[in-house]
């Protein structure tokens, strides 16, 4: 189940998915889930994972299983 306290509406998910570009942008590669937990202030990477299963679910991005920096946007 989604938490709606960590998703909420699609503005929510759309600046969400800016930070995460612009810090793909910034860096040059994904970031990990410790990496987003500690920016949006989340309590741990778990959050940081149902975060990002969400966007995926929406069609914003992709993610790759078993890979520490398997964010990709979608086209």
């Amino acid at each position: 189940e989604i938490m709606p306290s960590l998703v909420g509406s699609e503005m929510c998910i759309r600046d969400r998915l800016d930070a995460i570009k612009t810090m793909i942008e910034q860096n040059g590669w994904p970031p990990t889930r410790v990496e987003l937990a500690k920016h949006f202030g989340f309590a741990s990477p778990n959050a940081a994972q149902t975060l990002l299963e969400e966007i995926a679910r929406k069609g914003h991005i992709t993610i790759t299983p078993k890979v520490s920096r398997g964010i990709r946007i979608a086209a």
